[in-house]
């Protein structure tokens, strides 16, 4: 079985992947800063739409760290694998702002 960590690993990109890859199999460390999304998830519930995201969610129980703690830390170090999302929000035009690259 295959550890792995996804920084960024509650938000649009992460926490689908997240719950895909788990439902496959793979041990997911979802490491994130969000303390609303955590307690969300956490409760079994998505923070936002996804479509069959809710259904894989409530098949299981993602692992979740607060990417401040040492827990956090250690769940990285421990993994065989660690995937990075980062988030593209948009200006007033609709267009990606890339400053978080």
């Amino acid at each position: 079985m295959t550890t792995l960590s996804i920084l960024g690993g509650l938000g649009h990109v992460g926490l689908p992947l997240g719950l895909v890859l788990q439902s496959l199999g793979h041990r997911v460390n979802l490491i994130d800063t969000s303390k609303e999304r955590m307690a969300a998830v956490r409760r079994g519930e998505m923070p936002f739409l996804e479509l069959g995201a809710l259904e894989l969610l409530r098949q299981q129980t993602p692992r979740i760290f607060d990417a401040g703690l040492s827990e956090a830390n250690l769940a990285v170090r421990e993994s065989d694998a660690v995937i990075v999302t980062l988030g593209t929000p948009l200006d007033e035009y609709q267009n990606p702002r890339l400053d978080a690259v």
